[in-house]
């Protein structure tokens, strides 16, 4: 049997660790297959280890095959990551995709989607909406008419849960011949998420005792330095820009960044730079 995986390792910490463990518990013959993001994260946060430690990692933890995921495929919401994941695993051929959720068995997003696809459902929906809900809140209200048990709709807060569903709506949309597994996520002081990871490099802490390896972390101050650089230099040569234009991610960032209009300064500094990349 050929399982897939889908984790983002920024970093691989003992949370994917145990996950990993547990899989070979349950199909200790089987071929694990990974796929992983690359230099970012699908939020598009900086990955806390380089690609090329990732993969040595998550081989020497028991993965027997990596497949990164582009950039390309992998900066957008989670449904167009979700997505790109699962297509790729499919054209691997895996026959079962494995994932991290709280909730108790995949009968709980078959539960949701019978409901979701009904009529009635729609029309509650569309009240929910003109009370001025945001999609979410509305969505989540009309389930709650359907007397959905609390646990399971409070999952969907969940990022891993949030990713499961996607999943899910994946394989179901595409006809993929793959059966969707889930093991229960784990929460404790000894398990932390890898968001709650980024956040203590962020305020320098060290992060070693929840790592399965003495990993090599990406110093993400000097990272996103050198990246608010490139953007600038990107934003100040950029022919496109309209000053007046308040619309568009260039734009956004120029009015955001205060930027001097003529670049000059920027440009000097930059040049002085010239080992920084």
């Amino acid at each position: 049997m050929i399982i897939g995986i889908i984790i983002e390792a920024s970093p691989l910490h003992k949370g994917h660790e145990y996950f990993i463990k547990e899989i070979k518990k349950r199909y200790n013959d089987c071929t694990l297959i990974c796929v992983t993001s690359s230099s970012f994260t699908m939020r598009g946060e900086i990955s806390l280890i380089n690609k090329f430690n990732k993969t040595t990692y998550l081989l020497q933890i028991g993965i027997d095959a990596v497949f990164e995921l582009p950039i390309t495929k992998t900066l957008h919401s989670g449904t167009f990551f979700a997505r790109n994941a699962i297509n790729l695993l499919n054209k691997i051929g895996v026959d079962k995709i494995i994932c991290g959720a709280t909730w108790n068995s995949i009968d709980d997003c078959k539960l949701i989607d019978e409901i979701i696809n009904q009529d009635e459902f729609n029309i509650i929906l569309k009240q929910e909406l003109n009370n001025h809900l945001s999609y979410k809140k509305a969505w989540i209200s009309a389930l709650k008419k359907y007397n959905v048990k609390e646990e399971i709709l409070q999952g969907f807060a969940e990022s891993n849960n949030q990713l499961a569903w996607e999943y899910y709506q994946t394989i179901k949309k595409k006809q993929y011949h793959i059966e969707l597994e889930f093991i229960k996520r784990k929460y404790d002081k000894d398990l932390p998420s890898g968001r709650m990871l980024n956040k203590l490099v962020l305020e320098n802490n060290n992060i070693n005792y929840y790592l399965p390896f003495n990993e090599e972390i990406i110093d993400l101050k000097t990272s996103i330095n050198k990246l608010t650089d490139l953007i600038k230099y990107n934003l100040l040569f950029n022919n496109n820009l309209h000053l007046d234009d308040k619309e568009g991610i260039y734009n956004y960032l120029k009015n955001n960044l205060n930027l001097e209009l003529d670049g000059s300064v920027f440009f000097e500094n930059y040049a002085n730079k010239s080992n920084c990349y």
